[in-house]
Order: C-alpha cells, then structure tokens, then sequence
C-alpha cells in the first residue's frame, strides 16, 4: 500500500480513538457505507461537483501513471487485478501524445551515440 494511504490510514485511526474493531468507514448505523453513499456524501463535495468524473476515473488515472512511472503496462494490470493485458491497456491506460515524439527522440539519441 502507498506510504500516504498507509499515513491517512494511521492519522484517521488516532483521530477515532484508536478502535481495536469495527468498519473503517461506518455508515452510523453499525455497519460499513456504501461506497455510493461515501462518494455522494464525502468523496465528491471535497473534490467539487465540477471536478468529479466518476470512481473509475481513480483508477484509470492510476493505471495510466504506474505505466507512465514503471513504462510497464503489467504493473497496472496487476494493481488493477484484470485477467488480461488488453483490458488494461484499452480501457484503463491513457496514452499521452508526445509519447511519439519522446520515443523518435530517444532513438535519435541513443543512434548518435552508437556513432
């Protein structure tokens, strides 16, 4: 898990008086929220109703920069648990534009340098 989410993790533990049991994100009455009600009730007022585009935009978003970070698609297919790399890849990774012309650059580098 990442060093931030493992952070907010802790800090929300400490603020709820460090709960030995019981849901992390309770609905009040006794049981967890649904993920609906989390993303109506918390999720989309703090980021803005202009802002939200949608749970999965999380993890497209996601996909996109592990592959962007790593330049490996299999470490989005793996966080995002799909069975098959072009699930991933078609729906999931963004390509970026200059990705063309970052890769014709580098092979003008790395040619130049054979020389």
């Amino acid at each position: 898990m990442l060093k931030l989410v493992t952070g907010l993790f802790t800090a929300l533990h400490g603020q709820s008086s460090e709960p030995s049991e019981g849901w992390v994100f309770p609905n009040g009455y006794g049981d967890p929220i649904n993920i609906r009600d989390f993303v109506v009730a918390v999720l989309r007022p703090a980021i803005g109703k202009k802002h939200w585009k949608g749970l999965y935009a999380f993890r497209r978003g996601a996909g996109t920069i592990l592959t962007e970070l790593t330049g490996n698609p299999i470490a989005a297919q793996q966080m995002l648990c799909h069975m098959d790399l072009s699930t991933t890849m078609r729906h999931y990774i963004k390509t970026k534009r200059s990705a063309l012309a970052e890769g014709v650059q580098m092979l003008d580098e790395r040619s130049s340098l054979s020389k």
